[in-house]
């Protein structure tokens, strides 16, 4: 298998997209100072991230596990959306 493919590359990649998200609302606290309303909207983002994690990882072996991957990575999709464009609408709200 090349270095850039394969089930190691694969676990780094899930592994990093959970990293990612609890990386993205500690800047939004202590960088960005984001409203408290973000940061609370925040949360079930994060739990949405795990949890697409550990149904990737049980996806293997459980087609329940996999059915239920697709819904949520919709969903934590959806929710990303809404806390990017958040700020935006805080700035023209105070503008």
């Amino acid at each position: 298998m090349s270095p850039v493919t394969g089930p190691e590359s694969e676990s780094r990649a899930r592994s990093t997209t959970f990293v990612r998200g609890v990386a993205a609302v500690v800047i939004a606290a202590v960088v960005l100072k984001a409203p408290k309303s973000v940061l609370i909207a925040s949360g079930p983002l994060v739990l949405l991230l795990f949890a697409q994690v550990g149904l990737s990882y049980l996806g293997r072996s459980s087609t329940e596990a996999a059915a239920w991957h697709i819904p949520n990575g919709v969903l934590a999709f959806g929710v990303a959306t809404y806390l990017a464009s958040r700020p935006h609408r805080t700035a023209r709200e105070v503008a």
